[in-house]
């Protein structure tokens, strides 16, 4: 059994809850931070059933391009050889797939990772009279011992 590790993610419409290998996340771990958001980014472009994705170099910068201040140091932005880089090393540690026959052609990037669940956890098949009936409230707050005492 595999284990898994879930990653909450924040959205602009919501939180929501992505699933994370624990292979994955062993291999995002030696990884800088930004590779980890590219990695939550490709698992946002994939299909969760399948684990096939398709997306575009551009759409990854814009996405992975921090708000920058004003004034002070700049924070780190990938450019799209950067992305390219960071996704060999993502195939090198064996999480991603990419599909180069089709990724040739341009800007677009066809790809594979695992297949996430539909569902973490299955929910269980209620039938008639497969729960069990509530206990009364009396018996936990002592009042059944009250009763027999004192002893015979």
């Amino acid at each position: 059994m595999r284990k898994v590790a879930v990653r909450a993610l924040q959205k602009p419409n919501g939180g929501f809850f992505i699933a994370i290998y624990q292979h994955e996340l062993d291999v995002l771990r030696t990884l800088p931070p930004w590779m980890r958001g590219l990695f939550e980014e490709l698992i946002a472009c994939c299909n969760f059933g399948t684990g096939a994705g398709q997306t575009t170099y551009t759409a990854l910068v814009a996405n992975l391009t921090p708000i920058q201040p004003r004034s002070g140091p700049r924070f780190f932005a990938p450019d799209w050889q950067a992305i390219r880089r960071a996704l060999v090393r993502f195939e090198f540690g064996g999480i991603v797939e990419r599909k180069t026959d089709a990724s040739q052609l341009g800007e677009f990037l066809f790809f594979e990772i695992e297949p996430r669940p539909a569902k973490v956890r299955p929910q269980p098949k209620l039938e008639p009279g497969s729960r069990t009936p509530p206990t009364s409230r009396e018996n936990k707050r002592g009042r059944g011992l009250q009763q027999n005492y004192p002893p015979n």
